[in-house]
């Protein structure tokens, strides 16, 4: 990877707006937001061969918007459930030339660069989550996620699978001598799906498989 003196720093105007409720059962929050870059500095791949990249830190004009949203319903005073989701598009304007070399006339030709979509712009995602106290001092979590195929994607960048992601988690609290303990396990990508993260800078690598996470939190 190559850095880039020459860059500068970002300037952007953005904005967004958003709306939210509180309620004892139903709750929710939807916010949209649009980012106007006047030099956006990301990674460009110049070239590439399988796995390996020779990248370069550029600058250019760009233009991000998205919405994200939840929400969530107390079904009983004990049992909430929830929905939530988003999504992300990102285009870059006005691209520097790359530059080729004239064997003829030993100089670089510079070759221009038509708009294009951003690199490492996260998928849609979809997904619900289920929260349930089940006794004073234990409470246990589910959560879904769809996240759908990446196919807007940068010049030699890869696109990335849909996958789908099944966490589930049990906390069990107490409070002894005037201390809180938090004792939780909590499993990971419990369908054992093969995932690849879009926004890593290593999209060849696979996340983590099915996993399972025993902690304890103190707090006083």
């Amino acid at each position: 990877m190559n850095g880039n003196r020459n860059l500068k720093k970002e300037v952007s105007d953005n904005w967004e707006v958003g709306l939210a409720y509180l309620g004892d059962k139903l709750s929710y929050k939807v916010n949209v937001y649009y980012n106007d870059f006047r030099n956006r500095i990301f990674n460009q791949t110049l070239n590439k061969s399988g796995n390996l990249s020779l990248n370069r830190y550029n600058q250019s004009k760009a233009k991000y918007y998205g919405v994200e949203g939840r929400i969530d319903y107390a079904l009983t005073p004990e049992l909430r459930m929830g929905l939530f989701g988003d999504y992300v598009r990102g285009k870059l304007y006005d691209l520097p030339p790359t530059y080729r070399v004239d064997h003829v006339a030993n100089s670089l030709e510079p070759v221009p660069q038509p708009d294009q979509d951003a690199p490492r712009v996260p998928p849609m995602r979809l997904g619900f989550r289920v929260n349930m106290e089940m006794t004073e001092s234990l409470t246990s979590s589910l959560e879904y996620t769809y996240v759908y195929q990446q196919k807007k994607v940068a010049p030699l960048e890869n696109q990335t699978a849909a996958y789908s992601l099944l966490n589930i988690g049990v906390d069990y609290s107490r409070q002894i001598a005037g201390v809180n303990y938090q004792l939780f396990v909590q499993a990971n990508n419990v369908l054992n799906r093969k995932i690849y993260s879009h926004t890593s800078f290593l999209p060849f690598v696979p996340q983590m498989g099915r996993n399972v996470t025993l902690g304890l939190n103190i707090h006083f």
